[in-house]
């Protein structure tokens, strides 16, 4: 009978440890929670003097680096547009001053047609392809009709150079 009753206390003051273990444990369950929403107010909470709380300066601090990408993204697509567009222009009008000066004068499209640089320049200067048009190579060069205007300039008293400007 003794063997009994010893066993008998051994499973009383296991019961008792694991009574009291567990009440131990749901002590230190309550403190952590009681803890972490303690935290979970303060990040939510706003500050003092209507400061405002740590959740919204940081989802304030997001939406403005969100914002910002977003915005440079926009700002670069749009500023890609229109350049690809004025290049367009500036080639379209590029290749209609060429055709001009093909029209108008022949001799100056083939030297043209023969320099890459020359090209690329009137492309870039529709202006100087305008000009180029109207000039007489011929008459600058020596072989004109006689009442052009050659390298000395005009003969006719006008005040026009021997490009025709």
């Amino acid at each position: 009978m003794n063997f009994v009753l010893v066993a008998l206390c051994v499973v009383c003051c296991n019961a008792v440890a694991v009574v009291l273990l567990c009440l131990v444990v749901r002590s230190w369950v309550r403190r952590q929670r009681d803890a972490l929403v303690s935290q979970l107010q303060d990040w939510v909470s706003p500050g003092a003097g209507g400061a405002l709380s740590p959740l919204a300066q940081f989802t304030g601090a997001v939406s403005n680096q969100l914002a910002d990408a977003l915005t440079m993204r926009l700002k670069t697509t749009m500023m890609g547009q229109a350049s690809a567009l004025a290049k367009s222009v500036d080639a379209a009008t590029g290749d209609v001053a060429e055709d001009m000066v093909g029209s108008k004068n022949p001799l100056i499209a083939a030297l043209i047609g023969f320099s890459p640089s020359l090209r690329a320049r009137l492309r870039k200067n529709p202006l100087a392809a305008m000009a180029l048009s109207n000039v007489n190579l011929g008459a600058f060069l020596g072989k004109g009709s006689g009442g052009g205007s050659g390298p000395q300039g005009p003969s006719n008293g006008s005040s026009q150079g021997a490009f025709g400007l």
